[in-house]
Parts: structure tokens; C-alpha cells; sequence
């Protein structure tokens, strides 16, 4: 029996030595019990197995001396030196293996091995922040002496001992701490906004041994990386770090972690299990959405249920004996390119489909070189997750997915205070979103079109509606001042620098700045289309055409005068019409332009069962053919009655609103009275007029009861903003004095009406807007073809992108592997993580195979895998319009809403297309909570789609679609994919208790 004891510790501890320790010939130890022995024997068989892989270890882990400038994300071009040492140790290949975080963007890096005194110059071949690895590559023969790779394990259980190793800050010498595995499960890195397997272990780790290996058995269990406490410190698992060293390997970089790139819910819910056809014993997760450049496109459909993994409702699997973690680990493990077996529940049927999977792109990175640029005092900067760490910037930034290549969000980091920026200091942090009304893709996008600027004026339109407007020259000048005074060296970073040929700006862009020079005078017009080779007539002699940066920026000083002289002598050849044609033009239009009286109250928007009264508003507006009275909609929407008076009479006449487009901000009024159509002559639409055309804008300004004529020029065409919703339309801008009251009131030009006062520029004076005759026209003939105002047709990315693809599919298995309930699979023993896991590792171009549920039946797809790349909502006063069913409150979505829903409504939101029109979008605006609703209290501020599969145009119709339920369920679909489902007998009987619980006088307003 001892003999045999000892051959067991010569196996166990690997060692050559068969000589047997004095202890086992001890008379003592041979008058104990077996069992003690036993004990003993296995205690000294684990010390000395230890001590030999601590041993073997510990020559393998260097010590790293990283040096690096780290900019300041407000400020920068400012950075700080810092000097940070770290661990990392050999692998296969002649490699170190460390953090990203320690080496990744580091300059100059040196390591140093255990008992040696040199440092070795190292360079950084690989890294990828999303997992937080690094590989550093060192070119000398003597480092790599008697140096011995560590090899890759796999991942302990809870309970298991290990040891870290590592260099600690404040020594020179390597340390060995000792503690236990004490949770598995996906985290979010510290480094990255991807939540990926993760290890917890309870033994000490401080700073400076990040990058060190965690050993158990000889072997690597993970990479040490954060503490985040004095008793939780993680470290990375094997399969995170063969998946980025086989990337590696195969592409020579890292490119990132897979995913599906779908939105999915928990099946918790007894009534939406069985509305989706699901047997007692599955359990899955539902498919909300599957994104646009998802590989999963036509090939899985919104509502599959995905069980093959098997995913609890929970959304989890089991990972290992009564362990569970999220199930989208199934899918971050997969090599990029690969294919995944997706097993699907859909439409009661079971199916399976093989997709590719490919990695995500965010739109917001998690680390960003620092690329700035400053104008005027405001510093631009690309926002990435470091910059949102930083400041107020809210953490669903990071989320967003881009739309187009190269696509960035531009914010203004920092306001530095001067003369030109004083009122602008509180818009920091705020997105650019047009220059010029040009839309901004990325920071050297912003670029080009501020330094192609041609105009007098620079306009940025910031998110939240916030405009800043500049004196071009003036914030030039200001800029070399700012730079001067706060030591900054350049107006932008080093990789934007850019020469002043790069500034053409890109030729599919409908619109070229131009600057046409003559050889007697400069004349500045604008945007004149890049196609048109038309010259002026007034400009005979030969032309020369800067769109450099460089040549305008010499030649505006010295032609500054002259392009004064020029513009003015345009403007006053402008005005030499004849005074009598005016006059006579101005005449005729008076007698068509009518004042409009309107009665409002205003709601509660929380409670909009309550009322306000607040009075009377008045506005303009005028005859059109049809015998019609065209204005605003801002003027006429949601007011309760409406009566016209016509120019020099004392009567007023009944009015209703025939149609309205909140879009294009225009209204149709009918007036059913013979009396008031008698001598009321409509106005005939004419043209867009040229810039520095004389107009003249008639209306009713407040304050008094006789009609005004403000006169002016035409300043300038172009795509704006309207205040009445999110669209970029055609405006035209003058210099007219327009006051409020004459919102709806027509601009004429001649006999002709131009265009209809409906803006202002905020806190400028004589800057208004009005709208165009295209626009005008556009609304009418849409109108008169539909009966309503349906909106302008602009593309719906989403929507197209999804046209081939089925939405209502249940994933059941993914590669044969059942999806649970809670998005996870067996992952291994009774180990369960997300199944995302499954698909994240595939390699790009791999397809997988699906298995879904359709109609009740089980198919099987594969699916090729792509990488992640890549609105009518009208806005308008708070509608009173309100219906609650079953402690949901549906009111149609308002600007009230918007700003009353702390940003969980968003632009984003609005600017969304519908794939046909739609009279309303309809929200859930709050959710009164009861029983029947459990677990739906996250839904609120979502627009309901669709009542029982039919899409829901109206809140008129939403009612109608609810009373005419005859089903068992009734389904409501919501944006974003999400469901609800309630029973319909049991939603209107707790319908009654709420209201009279909450003392709500009816259902419906």
C-alpha cells in the first residue's frame, strides 16, 4: 500500500525522481488509519504538483513596460505621458500574450523575463479591444532562450483552485496568488461594449497584473484583466482567447466577435407561448427584429422562436451543472464567417436553418484615435464609448447601429468661450447634424463642407433641434485667435490634414458650392446645381470656378470689396420694377388673403383625459382653386373650432379642415357659405423665384385686425428643417418681416404666390422662411389624389432591406443545437450561455444551418452570414385623442410626448418610415400597472404597429381593431419587434377596475 502511495506521487508531480519522501517510512505514519494516510499522501501529491506548475509557469510570464501619450477626449490635442507596467507570457509561435489595454495603442513597448535584467524591445503585431487581447512580437534569438509556451486549458469549474501570476505595481518581482473560480458568465468589458464569457475568481489580483496568465494543472485557465472590487476580479476564458488567436492566425488581425445581429424577447408569458404555438416542454426565445445587414435576411422571421439550444424563458441555457448565463454566448465564440444550425419554432412548426455569421461593426467605437477639429471655439470630435464615459452623453449612443459606410457621430466636445461662441456654451455634447443643410457623415465630412462654405452665414443643426449660426469670416478669424490663446498647435489633427484639392466635395452630391469670378466684378451665388454648365447673362466674360479652399480663401479678401459692389448692384437692378405694377399685384392679392380665428384646450400629457382651456389663436391664409383656403397646419391642427373672416369684412365663417400634412406644414380649409365665395378670387401659384428677387409677404399679424404687407428679397434656397416635424424640406429664406399671425399667409412675386410664411430663424431678425410652390403643389396633388396628405416618398432603409426576408418565423435550433426558452443552449454538461455563441465564432461567407418553425411546420435553411454595418411620424401640438384597454394608455405620438419621455423617444423614432402611409403613429404613452400587464411596464413610448397582424393607421382604427377582436388572443406588435399579447376577455373586464382605480371618467376621450 505505501509503495503504490509513492508511485502516485512520483506520477502526479511529473517528476524523474523515484526516490520516496522520508515521512512514508515514518512507523507513526504506518500506525495510522488508511484513511489519514490517504489524506496526507494526496495533500503532499497536490503540494508538489503545484509547486512544479508554478514553477514551469513562472518562467514564462514577462514583465511589460508599455510608455504612450493618452489624449484627453474633451481637449484632444492634449495628452498625457504616462508609464505603465503589466504582465503577459509566452505562447506558441515565439508570441506574448497580454491585454489590449496594456500594449494595444502604446508606442513603445519593452519586456523584460523572469530573473533577467534586460528589457527587450517588443512590437505589437495584433490586438482586439472587443476581447481585450494582444499579441506582442519580439525579435531577438537570446530573449527566446530556455523560454518554454504556456499551454492553453480550458475552463475550470466553480470551486477549482487556481493561481494568477503576475507582476504587481510597486515590485520588481513576480507574484503567485491563490483563490477559486467563484462565478462563469458573460460580462461587458471594461475595454468593450460586448458582454462575453468571463471567469470570476476571489484570488488577489492588483494592478499591474493584468495581462498575466491564470494557471490550474500546468495549464492556462484565462488571461488576467480587471478588478473591479476588492473581492471580484476577471479574467479571460480559453475559447475567448483561442477564437482571437486562430483570427489572428487566419487573417493576420482581429476583426472582431460574430453575432446574428437580431432583437429578440423573453417567452415568460404564458400567453405569448401558447399564442405562438408552443408546446409545454419548449422554451426558446422570440426573434423582434432582424437587422439590416444581418446574414439572417430572408432567411429567419420575425416572430421564430429560436430552441435549439434550449433557451429558457429567462432568456438564459445551462451552462455547466445548475449554472446559467445569457445564451448569446452560443454565438460570440464562432469564428468569423462560419455557419450556425438554428433551430426554430415557426408558426407551430419546427425548423432549422444553417446562417454565416460575421462580426459587428458599432457605429460608436470603444476606443477612437484622437481626431478633433476646431472652429470658431467649438471642437468637434468623432463620439466613441471613452467620450461617452466621460460625460452626460446618454449610454444608448453606443447601441446605434450605422447606416452607411465610413458613418461617425459628430459631437461638439468642448464650447471655448469667446465673442462669437457666447450663447452656445450649453450645446456641448450635442451631435452635428447638418452643415448648411447638408447632413454630416463623419468628422472630415463636417470638414469639407465648413471649409467649402460659400455662404455669408455657416449653419450647423445640432440634435434636439439646437442651431448654431455663424459669420463665416468671422469665425475664421476667431478660430486663429482661440488656437493662439489656449496653446493648441493645429485647427485639427494630424489625420485629418488634408490638401486643399481633397476639399472638392463629393459629385454626387446634388449641389457644388460655387464661386463664378468675372474680370470686373465677384458675384457669390450660392449652390448652383455641379451638372448645369448655364452661365448668368450677366456674366459675358470668362469665368474661372474655386472650389479650392486654398484659392477662395486667397481671392474672398481681396475681391471682398467687389463682391459687395456686385451683390448690391444685383439687388437694386432687382428692384427697378415699375412701383405701379406692384401696387396693382399687391392690390389684387389683398381681397384673397383671409384671416383665421382658432379655439384650442390643451392636455395633460401624462393624463390627457384632462383638460385646459387656453383661448384663441389666430393666423392667415388664402384662396386657392376649388374653393379652397389654403394656410399651416401649425395654424389649424388640433383646433377644436375654426371660423375665416375675409379682408374688409366684419363677418366670420364656419371652417373645417379638409386635409393637413404636419410633414410639409400646409393645411386645406373648406368654408361651405355661398356668401363668403362671392368675389373671392384664388391665387395662382407660380415659380420658385431667383435669389435677390423683390416679394412681398401679405397676412394678419396679432395684435390687430388689418392686414399687413411686409416687402423684401428672396436670400436664399435651400433644404431646411421645418419646425413642425423632422423632414428636410425645400425653403426659401428672405429678409421680409414676417410677424406671428402671418404664419400661413401667401408670399407673392409679381401676380404670383411664391411660397407661404410658416418660420422664422430663432433669435435672428428679418431671417424667415417660407414654403416653396413645389412643395405647395406636391401636397395639393397628393391631396386631391387621395383625399389625404400621405407624405413625401422617402425611403425607408429598414423596411427595404427586409422585403425579403420572413417576418414571422420561430428559430428552434442553430447546428442541430436546441435554443431554449431563454436564449440559451447546453453549453456543456448542464452549462448553459446565449446561443449568440453559436454564430458569433462563424467564419464570413459560412452559412449556417437553420431550423425554424413556419406556419405550424418545421423547415431547414441555411443561411449565409453577413457582417453588421448599417420615418411618417408626424409632429404636432399634444392631441387630446386618447384610448386605455387593459392599463395601456395609446394616444397618438406628439412633440409633448417626445420631450415628456426623458429620451426614450428619440429622433431616431420619428424620422422612421412606415412601408405605406399612415394617418397616426400611435404610442403607448404610459402603462397603468395590473395583473393582466405583468411584465410589459418596459413598453412604454413604443408605437403600436400593428392590432391582431392588421397595421393600425390611426387611433380611430386602433379602437375599431380592438372592438372587433373575436379571437381568444389579442396581439398588439410594437416597434423594435417587441409583443403583446393578452387575453381579450380578461384585458376588457380589467379594463373597467383600472378605470375606476385610476378615476378615469371613460376608456376613450
Amino acid at each position: 500500500m505505501l509503495f503504490r502511495s509513492v508511485h502516485i506521487v512520483a506520477r502526479f508531480s511529473k517528476s524523474t525522481s523515484t526516490s520516496v519522501p522520508r515521512i512514508f517510512y515514518s512507523p507513526s505514519l504506518l500506525r495510522c488509519g488508511s484513511s489519514f494516510r490517504a489524506s496526507l499522501i494526496s495533500r503532499c501529491c497536490s503540494s508538489v504538483c503545484v509547486r512544479s506548475d508554478i514553477d514551469v509557469a513562472r518562467d514564462s510570464v514577462v514583465k511589460i513596460f508599455s510608455f504612450s501619450r493618452e489624449p484627453n477626449v474633451v481637449q484632444p490635442w492634449q495628452t498625457t505621458e504616462k508609464e505603465y507596467s503589466s504582465s503577459g507570457f509566452a505562447i506558441s509561435g515565439r508570441r506574448i500574450l497580454t491585454n489590449s489595454h496594456v500594449a494595444g495603442d502604446h508606442p513603445y513597448v519593452q519586456v523584460r523575463k523572469h530573473g533577467s535584467s534586460t528589457k527587450y524591445k517588443a512590437e505589437v503585431k495584433a490586438h482586439g479591444y472587443g476581447c481585450d487581447l494582444a499579441i506582442l512580437g519580439i525579435d531577438s534569438e537570446e530573449f527566446w532562450e530556455d523560454m518554454n509556451p504556456l499551454e492553453l486549458g480550458d475552463i475550470p469549474f466553480i470551486g477549482e483552485t487556481v493561481y494568477a501570476l503576475g507582476y504587481p505595481r510597486g515590485g520588481d518581482s513576480i507574484s503567485v496568488t491563490k483563490g477559486i473560480v467563484t462565478r462563469v458568465e458573460p460580462q461587458t468589458y471594461s475595454h468593450s461594449s460586448i458582454g462575453i464569457l468571463t471567469i470570476q475568481t476571489d484570488a488577489a489580483i492588483n494592478d499591474g497584473n493584468n495581462g498575466g496568465p491564470v494557471v490550474m494543472d500546468n495549464k492556462v485557465a484565462g488571461v488576467v484583466y480587471e478588478n473591479r472590487s476588492s473581492c471580484d476580479d476577471y479574467i479571460i476564458p480559453t475559447p475567448i482567447i483561442k477564437h482571437f488567436l486562430t483570427a489572428v492566425e487566419e487573417t493576420g488581425q482581429y476583426i472582431g466577435l460574430c453575432s446574428l445581429d437580431i432583437s429578440y424577447q423573453s417567452m415568460e408569458n404564458d400567453y405569448i407561448r401558447k399564442h405562438f404555438k408552443m408546446s409545454t416542454e419548449m422554451t426558446g426565445v422570440l426573434i423582434n427584429e432582424i437587422n439590416l445587414l444581418s446574414s439572417a435576411q430572408g432567411i429567419l422571421k420575425k416572430d421564430d422562436v429560436i430552441l435549439a439550444i434550449p433557451i429558457a424563458n429567462d432568456e438564459t441555457i445551462p451552462f455547466r451543472k445548475k449554472e446559467r448565463i445569457n445564451f448569446e454566448h452560443l454565438v460570440t465564440l464562432k469564428k468569423s464567417g462560419e455557419t450556425v444550425l438554428l433551430k426554430v419554432l415557426r408558426k407551430g412548426k419546427e425548423q432549422e436553418f444553417n446562417i454565416i455569421v460575421r462580426h459587428e461593426q458599432p457605429l460608436v467605437p470603444d476606443r477612437h484615435l484622437p481626431s478633433y477639429y476646431i472652429l470658431a471655439g467649438f471642437v468637434f470630435v468623432p463620439l466613441s464609448k471613452p467620450y461617452i464615459n466621460s460625460s452626460i452623453i446618454c449610454e444608448c449612443s453606443s447601441n446605434r447601429k450605422a447606416k452607411k459606410a465610413g458613418e461617425q457621430i459628430v459631437i461638439i466636445s468642448q464650447v471655448l468661450l469667446n465673442d462669437i461662441t457666447t450663447g452656445y456654451r450649453d450645446f456641448k455634447d450635442l451631435q452635428v447634424k447638418n452643415v448648411n443643410g447638408v447632413e454630416v457623415l463623419n468628422l472630415r465630412h463636417l470638414i469639407e463642407l465648413i471649409e467649402m462654405c460659400c455662404e455669408e452665414d455657416l449653419r450647423l443643426d445640432l440634435e434636439n433641434g439646437r442651431v448654431i449660426s455663424l459669420n463665416y469670416k468671422s469665425a475664421k478669424e476667431a478660430t486663429s485667435w482661440i488656437l493662439e490663446h489656449h496653446g493648441i498647435p493645429s485647427a485639427m489633427s494630424k489625420d485629418l490634414k488634408i490638401e486643399s484639392s481633397q476639399l472638392e466635395l463629393n459629385p454626387k452630391h446634388s449641389f457644388t458650392p460655387l464661386l463664378l469670378v468675372s474680370e470686373a466684378s465677384i458675384c457669390i451665388l450660392g449652390f448652383c446645381n455641379s451638372s448645369s454648365t448655364q452661365v448668368p447673362r450677366f456674366l459675358s466674360s470668362p469665368l474661372l470656378l474655386l472650389r479650392s479652399s486654398s484659392v477662395r480663401n486667397n481671392l474672398l479678401p481681396r475681391f471682398h470689396a467687389s463682391i459687395s459692389r456686385c451683390c448690391s448692384s444685383v439687388c437694386v437692378d432687382s428692384r427697378r420694377e415699375s412701383t405701379h405694377t406692384e401696387n396693382s399685384a399687391i392690390d389684387s392679392a389683398l381681397d384673397s388673403v383671409v384671416k383665421i380665428f382658432c379655439f384650442s384646450s390643451e392636455s395633460d400629457v401624462a393624463e390627457p383625459w384632462k383638460n385646459s382651456w387656453v383661448g384663441l389663436a389666430t393666423g392667415s391664409g388664402f384662396a386657392i382653386f376649388g374653393r379652397r383656403i389654403l394656410t399651416n397646419a401649425h395654424v389649424v391642427e388640433d383646433h377644436s373650432y375654426l371660423q375665416v373672416k375675409k379682408h374688409g369684412s366684419p363677418t366670420k365663417y364656419r371652417a373645417i379642415v379638409e386635409a393637413v400634412g404636419d410633414e410639409c406644414d400646409l393645411a386645406i380649409l373648406a368654408v361651405d357659405n355661398e356668401e363668403f365665395w362671392e368675389d373671392l378670387n384664388p391665387l395662382e401659384l407660380g415659380d420658385i423665384p431667383s435669389i435677390g428677387e423683390t416679394i412681398f409677404a401679405l397676412g394678419y399679424p396679432r395684435g390687430g385686425d388689418t392686414i399687413s404687407v411686409t416687402k423684401g428679397i428672396t436670400s436664399r434656397v435651400e433644404l431646411t428643417n421645418y419646425c413642425q416635424s423632422s423632414t428636410k424640406l425645400l425653403t426659401i429664406q428672405i429678409d421680409a418681416t414676417v410677424k406671428h399671425g402671418n404664419s400661413g399667409g401667401p408670399v407673392i412675386m409679381g401676380n404670383k404666390v411664391v411660397g407661404v410664411a410658416f418660420q422664422g430663424l430663432p433669435r435672428c431678425e428679418n431671417i424667415e422662411y417660407i414654403i416653396p410652390t413645389p412643395v405647395i403643389k406636391h401636397f395639393l396633388s397628393v391631396v386631391e389624389k387621395n383625399g389625404y396628405y400621405i407624405g413625401f416618398d422617402l425611403p425607408d432603409i429598414s423596411c427595404q432591406a427586409m422585403e425579403n426576408s420572413q417576418i414571422h418565423d420561430v428559430i428552434l435550433a442553430i447546428d442541430g443545437v436546441p435554443i431554449g426558452n431563454d436564449e440559451k443552449f447546453v453549453f456543456r454538461g448542464n452549462e448553459r450561455v446565449n446561443f449568440n455563441h453559436l454564430v458569433s465564432m462563424k467564419k464570413p461567407g459560412e452559412t449556417g444551418l437553420f431550423k425554424v418553425l413556419r406556419d405550424g411546420r418545421e423547415h431547414e435553411f441555411k443561411i449565409s452570414l453577413n457582417s453588421v454595418q448599417q420615418r411618417l411620424v408626424p409632429v404636432r401640438k399634444f392631441d387630446t385623442n386618447c384610448y386605455v384597454f387593459a392599463g395601456f394608455i395609446f394616444v397618438p405620438l406628439s412633440k409633448p410626448n417626445i420631450e415628456n419621455s426623458s429620451g426614450a423617444i428619440c429622433d431616431c423614432t420619428l424620422k422612421r418610415r412606415p412601408q405605406k402611409p399612415v394617418h397616426e403613429i400611435i404610442i403607448i404613452s404610459q402603462v397603468l400597472w395590473d395583473v393582466i400587464n405583468v411584465g410589459y411596464s418596459n413598453l412604454k413610448n413604443l408605437q403600436v404597429k400593428k392590432v391582431n397582424g392588421e397595421e393600425v393607421e390611426s387611433m380611430n382604427h386602433l379602437r375599431r381593431l380592438i372592438k372587433k377582436c373575436r379571437t381568444e388572443d389579442l396581439r398588439f406588435d410594437l416597434e423594435k419587434g417587441k409583443v403583446i399579447v393578452l387575453n381579450y376577455k380578461s384585458a376588457r373586464k380589467e379594463t373597467s377596475l383600472i378605470l375606476e382605480r385610476h378615476r378615469i371618467p371613460s376608456a376613450m376621450s
